[in-house]
């Protein structure tokens, strides 16, 4: 597995010195280029990458889609894999992109899609809970990340040209309950201005009663009740930024309408 495949990897960062030199490590030995689209970083996000081999591109932040696809206009294969800088390539689902590139079946492949298996900070990985599966390995040609502040994913237009594969891509997507509640606050902050606004009987009724359904969804339908106290907590957090979205899209809808009248 020395021979690098015709793989561009592109990855955004900003501040990611805790964790960019090991998802570097787990591309830059089959991809044939690996791309750090750098949002300024004020720590060694940048140094380290570069020292690891990595080619560092500094671009202020233009929101989550359009950042992606100043990687994907630098890249210079048709094949993209698409990672944030929390995201590691584990050793057997590099094995598979060997086995489907040596092979030949990405001839006939337009995306693969990969499975996404966060890990806490307390090094417990949860394999059977909150998984989640992304368009991360896709072709340039066929498809492209939304040009969009918001939205950095794209649907899958023929699923006959899709592929799941089973390793996993390890998110370690929280240092702490802090940076997690402070990362849904974040997100939720874009999406509400962003989103399509909603009416207003709307957002009122999911500010009244939504809550307890997005937590279900994150606890009994994504199975978060299968890890613990922490999966526990963890559930409440990531269920407040959909609620908080509404909240601020609510807030959002009042300004204007107070700014109107």
């Amino acid at each position: 597995m020395n021979k690098k495949l015709p793989i561009s990897c592109y990855i955004r960062t900003f501040n990611e010195e805790s964790t960019i030199e090991k998802v570097v490590l787990s591309v830059i030995g089959f991809c044939s280029e690996v791309i750090v689209v750098d949002s300024q970083s004020t720590d060694r996000t940048a140094l380290v990458a570069k020292s690891l081999g990595a080619r560092v591109i500094e671009q202020e932040w233009l929101g989550n889609g359009c950042q992606k696809r100043v990687g994907e206009q630098i890249a210079e294969t048709d094949w993209l894999l698409d990672l944030d800088a929390d995201e590691v390539v584990s050793t057997r689902l590099k094995n598979e992109i060997f086995k489907a590139f040596e092979s030949g079946e990405e001839r006939s492949i337009d995306v693969f899609l990969l499975k996404l298996v966060t890990v806490t900070p307390n090094d417990q990985v949860w394999k059977n809970s909150c998984l989640a599966w992304r368009q991360k390995l896709y072709r340039k040609s066929i498809y492209r990340i939304p040009d969009h502040k918001a939205w950095d994913q794209f649907k899958v237009l023929d699923s006959s040209k899709a592929k799941k594969l089973k390793g996993a891509l390890y998110h370690y997507s929280f240092r702490n309950f802090e940076h997690l509640l402070n990362k849904m606050n974040r997100v939720s902050s874009v999406r509400a201005s962003e989103k399509e606004m909603k009416s207003l009987p709307i957002l009122c009724i999911r500010i009244l009663f939504g809550f307890p359904f997005y937590w279900y969804k994150k606890f009994v339908y994504q199975k978060m009740f299968m890890t613990g106290m922490y999966g526990f907590i963890s559930s409440i957090l990531m269920a407040a930024q959909r609620w908080l979205t509404d909240i601020k899209m609510f807030e959002n809808y009042t300004s204007k309408n107070h700014k109107s009248s």
